[in-house]
């Protein structure tokens, strides 16, 4: 079955890997995608600029498949709605959420309703590495090439596994969280938490500088190891943390205030996925 209206829908798909290229990609076809076809839908009424589909929706835009309890498209105000269980399946990432707004001129969507995003890396040797980003708000603005996340945010990239219950490699948590790719900059903002497996801290503010895999740390700043028992050790404050990703190494700048226990092993630990953060 197939329709007559154009949509040109998401063209706002990115590549959220923190430690490869962060963001956008061009995996959904942002031009002439009238020949999309409805899949499936228990019933598909139309009314002058406005097409609704209800029921079991299924919509594929060549390799994207959109499900939904709702659809409506309004080709006067170029807005597209999805509503109930949402899901957009495309073979780099799945994005889920109860609710999808998509202004189409503007290229900007607004995803809510226990919205996650879950970016899928290529897999090696039947494993595959995630990326998966919650909250209670997503807006993605294309044209900016911007992301933003609003409450309750977290953002989780999971080491590559053969199945869903694999550690992770770090996990941040905060208030509100910005990402911009051209400068290959994300902000964290209110209430910062980063954990590793080596090194856990928190702050007011963070920054990941993804061209040089650090993160930094600002206002309030303080970090920790672990012992081999899991505790919190040789914690550190000062007025800049840096950690750099790849080397596993704490940087303390101005102000610093250590409470250091030499004699005290620490190692890795195991950071397991929470039962939330799997869809």
């Amino acid at each position: 079955m197939r329709t007559g209206f154009c949509l040109y829908f998401l063209p706002f798909v990115f590549n959220l890997f923190l430690v490869s290229s962060f963001f956008l990609s061009e995996n959904l076809i942002a031009g002439d995608l009238d020949k999309y076809k409805i899949v499936h839908a228990d019933a598909v009424s139309h009314g002058g600029v406005r097409q609704e589909l209800s029921g079991n929706v299924v919509v594929e835009f060549g390799k994207i498949r959109l499900k939904a309890s709702r659809m409506v498209y309004d080709s006067s105000k170029s807005e597209l709605k999805a509503w109930g269980n949402v899901e957009i399946v495309d073979p780099s990432f799945k994005l889920f959420c109860s609710r999808l707004n998509y202004y189409i001129k503007k290229s900007e969507a607004v995803a809510w309703g226990d919205p996650r995003l879950i970016f899928i890396e290529e897999a090696t040797d039947g494993k595959e590495s995630k990326t998966i980003l919650k909250g209670v708000q997503i807006r993605i603005f294309s044209k900016e090439q911007r992301v933003q996340v609003f409450e309750d945010v977290v953002l989780v990239k999971h080491k590559a596994s053969s199945d869903e219950s694999g550690a992770i490699e770090f996990r941040v948590q905060c208030e509100s969280m910005e990402s911009l790719r051209r400068v290959r900059r994300t902000t964290f903002k209110g209430k910062v938490m980063l954990e590793t497996p080596t090194v856990g801290a928190a702050s007011d503010k963070a920054i990941f500088d993804q061209l040089n895999s650090r993160f930094y740390l600002l206002g309030n700043s303080n970090a920790w190891n672990y012992s081999l028992s899991g505790d919190k050790v040789n914690s550190v404050e000062g007025g800049k943390i840096v950690y750099f990703l790849k080397e596993k190494k704490t940087v303390v700048i101005g102000n610093v205030m250590a409470d250091v226990l030499p004699d005290v092993k620490t190692g890795e630990r195991i950071i397991p996925l929470r039962i939330d953060e799997i869809k």
